[in-house]
């Protein structure tokens, strides 16, 4: 066998092992497969040279010799194939073995080339001395600095271009020589590539916009100079975060929401945002948010385009301003004050709420103005425009309509009576003596209130109407205030009455405590109950709830009240849960008990004194009560659950529920609220609501129960839905302990198979 079939079926092992697997793990796409096929050339190399070491007779060595000739076919097809330029030379630098990819690459047959230098016709000019001397030093010591390095330099075609190369060279022994092998790349495309690339940069980099780059998580992995000039931030500093670290406080959770749905959906976002400098500075900036696809069409980044238009907001807000706002007092102008009563009923109408509109008018200003001149009444204006803004609360407003003329919209009341005690303070305020220039100066005013909806449906109807009631003020002796109807005066004095009767009513012993029951909805079993207040009023007999609680909250009533109703339906429960240590007593907590902070001390006392197992106490709280003090919340929700109390989000889904409080808090149990009940099965947008609502508690293994079931038909969607317990006048009403105990005892009224 010549020494180039040796050097081929050598080459061709090293080949494979070298360079077919070595450029499969360097290139993604290669398969697993073409790895596995290589290999098994190079065991069959390996067997073959095994076998030509052990010939024994002539047929013996007639299968080496045509097992030898299948191999060295099946190496020549490696090289043939591979993608790769492959150059074989001796230590003197003549080239031995040039394969198909290399002829392609280079312009040369490989009869061309074979033999000759390699220097003369690849190597360019100005590298031939570095390569003759890299020769000559391992000629003479063995050493090859380069070897299994990949490394790039450039290389000459037949036709005279100079192009790029990724070079790895490794060195081949056989019988007594030694030879280098060089794979050979062409890099011309990647090197274009990388040129564009780095123009590109370079206009980024110098771009007058702010340019951000994050990956598809929104972690920031790029900023250019721009956005560190603008935001006082270094790229240090931001990249590996998110542009959260801008936020001002003046963009909605909703539209940041709508804005990543958008983007993530594949779509473009433009809009504007408010941001915060380093220094705690505001920009706006006027945004282009894309997404960047890979070729398999999957989101590999988002691309942030950000101008800063600082400026030209604050020219447009000094125009809104100046258009919406009174130039003297500062306060919103006529038309700003309707637009805002508009919202107001509006989100009253939404939220059942209590919207008040007060209409001021100063006593005897006109004769301020006539005797110390209108810079004198103006100042008198400002004076009046500030203490009325002292008396209200930061979501109220105050404006003015002209003149001495004021309005004030109070919003979100609980009860109209707020907006007598606000007028009320509004008066004082203005009572007390102004001092201007030396003189004192005392004004008062009278004010008309108008309550949505019993005062007027729309703005123009109950500004009319306070208008009315304020003259009613100035006709009885001025210095006042008048609501407009008899019936909100009605209300009142119901309201007072009620208040006074609520200070006694425990001692009276006027308060009872219901139990609704709670069913399994597999079993059809009572597993437990809520307990709920009523009041058996002497005079107005029976009091709805929903409208003694609140007035109870407001006077400061409701921890007393709500400590006993726990105490009472402790003690109802320990004989129930003796029987039947799986049943639970539910007991609500008002806003006020739970702002107190005295919730964990009330429920330990009740335990202690009625004796009952924690576990079978369950306390629901609203979902709002949650987001006043998280922290606070947080803590004493956590020792209560530590104990073994059983926690229930009440009425989840009624406002803005999160998902995330569900996660944040130790809940086990969550309420459907009654309200999705509505017209189930029939309301297809309440069913697919109940749906969802019962599949996520689901995925955060908790206990679902499904209150105001007043039909079968709603009974059977909630069971088959997965809902685990059921609540509702179908089921069960509210009645007194003894009853509620008949009917646990019996089983309950009503049987059903799940």
């Amino acid at each position: 066998m010549t020494i180039q079939n040796k050097l081929r079926m050598a080459l061709g092992a090293i080949t494979v092992l070298v360079v077919v697997i070595g450029a499969s793990i360097v290139n993604s796409e290669a398969s697993a497969v073409t790895i596995i096929i290589n290999v098994s050339a190079i065991i069959l190399a390996l067997i073959t040279a095994i076998i030509l070491g052990l010939p024994q007779d002539i047929t013996e060595l007639r299968q080496v010799e045509l097992a030898l000739k299948e191999t060295e076919e099946r190496k020549h097809a490696i090289l043939d194939a591979a993608l790769d330029g492959i150059i074989t030379i001796d230590v003197e630098g003549n080239v031995v073995e040039f394969n198909p990819a290399a002829e392609r690459m280079f312009g040369y047959t490989s009869d061309e080339v074979r033999g000759k230098n390699l220097a003369e016709f690849i190597i360019p000019p100005h590298l031939r001395e570095r390569h003759y001397l890299g020769l000559k030093r391992f000629q003479q010591t063995g050493v090859a600095t380069i070897l299994g390095k990949r490394i790039e330099l450039s290389a000459i075609r037949a036709n005279g271009d100079e192009f790029p190369i990724e070079l790895t060279i490794t060195l081949i022994d056989l019988e007594n020589r030694r030879f280098f092998t060089g794979f050979i790349r062409d890099i011309s495309e990647r090197k274009l590539a990388e040129d564009r690339l780095r123009t590109l940069s370079q206009a980024v980099d110098q771009s007058p916009a702010s340019v951000v780059i994050t990956d598809p998580e929104g972690v920031i992995e790029y900023v250019n100079p721009k956005f560190t000039q603008i935001t006082g931030y270094t790229s240090e500093e931001v990249i590996g975060k998110k542009p959260s670290i801008l936020k001002s406080g003046k963009t909605t959770e909703e539209e940041y929401a709508q804005l990543w749905k958008t983007i993530t959906a594949g779509n473009e976002w433009r809009g504007k945002f408010c941001n915060r400098k380093k220094n705690g500075e505001l920009v706006w900036e006027q945004q282009a948010i894309s997404p960047i696809k890979g070729l398999d069409g999957r989101i590999t980044h988002f691309l942030a385009v950000k101008e800063d238009i600082t400026d030209q907001m604050a020219y447009e807000e000094r125009l809104l301003h100046q258009a919406n706002f009174d130039g003297l007092t500062d306060l919103p102008n006529r038309v700003l004050v309707l637009d805002r009563l508009s919202q107001a009923i509006l989100g009253a109408q939404r939220d059942g709420g209590i919207v008040a509109l007060l209409y001021l008018d100063l006593d005897r200003f006109k004769y301020i103005n006539d005797t110390l001149g209108h810079d004198f009444g103006d100042r008198v204006l400002i004076e009046t425009a500030r203490r009325i803004r002292k008396c209200v609360r930061g979501i109220d407003t105050v404006g003015r309509l002209g003149g001495d003329e004021f309005l004030v919209i109070l919003h979100d009341l609980h009860n109209a009576m707020k907006a007598g005690s606000i007028a009320g303070k509004i008066l004082a305020a203005l009572d007390a003596p102004i001092m201007l220039e030396g003189k004192e100066l005392t004004v008062t005013a009278s004010i008309g209130i108008a309550v949505y909806p019993d005062g007027g449906e729309s703005p123009d109807a109950l500004l009319s109407n306070a208008d009315t009631a304020m003259y009613e003020a100035k006709q009885q002796g001025r210095n006042a205030y008048r609501f407009f109807t008899r019936q909100m005066n009605k209300l009142l004095v119901k309201r007072l009455r009620q208040e006074q009767q609520l200070h006694h009513a425990m001692e009276n012993q006027e308060f009872e405590v219901y139990y609704q029951p709670f069913i399994d909805l597999n079993t059809g079993t009572v597993v437990g109950a809520e307990a709920l207040l009523r009041w058996n009023n002497p005079v107005e007999g029976k009091v709805p709830p929903d409208e003694f609680i609140p007035v109870a909250e407001d006077i400061g009533v409701i921890e007393s009240i709500g400590e006993w109703v726990l105490a009472m339906a402790c003690q109802e429960a320990k004989a129930l849960c003796q029987r039947d240590p799986a049943f639970f007593i539910s007991v609500n907590l008002s806003p006020r008990q739970f702002a107190g902070g005295k919730t964990m001390d009330a429920v330990i006392h009740a335990l202690e004194n009625t004796g009952l197992a924690p576990e079978c106490l369950e306390l629901e709280i609203k979902e709002s009560l949650l987001m006043k003090n998280v922290d606070e919340a947080t803590r004493t929700l956590e020792a209560l659950s530590k104990i073994g109390i059983q926690l229930a989000m009440d009425d989840f889904g009624a406002g803005c529920s999160s998902l995330s409080n569900l996660r944040h808090f130790p809940f086990n149990v969550l309420k459907i609220d009654r309200t999705f009940m509505t017209d189930v099965p029939g309301d297809p947008e309440n069913t697919a609501l109940v749906r969802a609502i019962i599949c996520m508690a689901k995925s955060l293994d908790m206990t679902v129960i499904a209150e105001g079931i007043e039909t079968a038909e709603q009974l059977e969607l909630v069971t088959g839905l997965g809902a685990d317990i059921g609540q509702g006048y179908f089921l069960g009403r509210p009645m007194p302990a003894g009853e509620f105990k008949d009917f646990s005892l019996s089983g309950g009224a009503r049987h059903f198979s799940a």
